[in-house]
C-alpha cells in the first residue's frame, strides 16, 4: 500500500510539473494594444528586452538612463493555479555590487501557450530593490484593472 501511494504521489507531482512545463515565456512576444511599436523579448537566460519605435532597451547590456551600464532580468515564479505566474522584473546596474535601480512586480497568465495577459503597475515611486512585504503590495491580485493589462501574443 506504501508504495502505490509513493507512486501515486510521484503521478501527482509529474503533472504539476507537465501542466508548469507547457507555459514558456521564452521567445518574441507582441503587445496586441500596440502593435506597431510593443515587442517583448524573453530569453532563456532570464533577461527580458523591449522594442518600442525601433528602439531596443533592455536586455543583457545597454544603457540605462544616458548614463549606466544595466540588464534587465525577469523572473517567473508558480502560482496556485498552474497558468498563472508572479512576474518580477529588474533593472541591475552593472557595477560590482548588481544594485537595483528599478523593480516592476507583476502577474503572467498564459491564455494559451500562444496568448498571455501581464499585469503591472508602474505607477509606484519606489526606485531600487523594494522589500518582499512592499513588492507584494504593490503587486496586482488579478487581471481585472483593463489599464494595467496587456495581452502579448508570441511571434512565430
Amino acid at each position: 500500500m506504501k508504495l502505490l501511494n509513493t507512486f501515486l504521489l510521484l503521478i501527482l507531482i509529474g503533472l504539476g510539473i507537465t501542466a508548469k512545463a507547457q507555459y514558456n515565456i521564452v521567445g518574441k512576444w507582441q503587445l496586441v494594444e500596440d502593435a506597431d511599436s510593443g515587442l517583448f523579448i524573453f530569453d532563456a537566460e532570464g533577461y527580458m528586452s523591449m522594442v518600442e519605435n525601433g528602439e531596443i532597451s533592455g536586455g543583457k547590456s545597454y544603457e540605462f538612463n544616458d548614463e549606466y551600464d544595466a540588464c534587465t532580468q525577469y523572473f517567473l515564479t508558480p502560482t496556485k493555479d498552474a497558468s498563472v505566474f508572479k512576474f518580477d522584473m529588474y533593472v541591475r546596474i552593472l557595477d560590482e555590487d548588481s544594485t537595483v535601480a528599478f523593480m516592476g512586480p507583476g502577474l503572467v497568465k498564459f491564455v494559451n501557450s500562444n496568448t498571455l495577459l501581464m499585469a503591472m503597475d508602474f505607477d509606484h515611486e519606489e526606485e531600487g530593490d523594494i522589500p518582499a512585504a512592499k513588492k507584494e503590495a504593490l503587486r496586482p491580485k488579478d487581471f481585472n484593472n483593463k489599464e494595467n493589462v496587456a495581452t502579448l501574443k508570441r511571434i512565430k
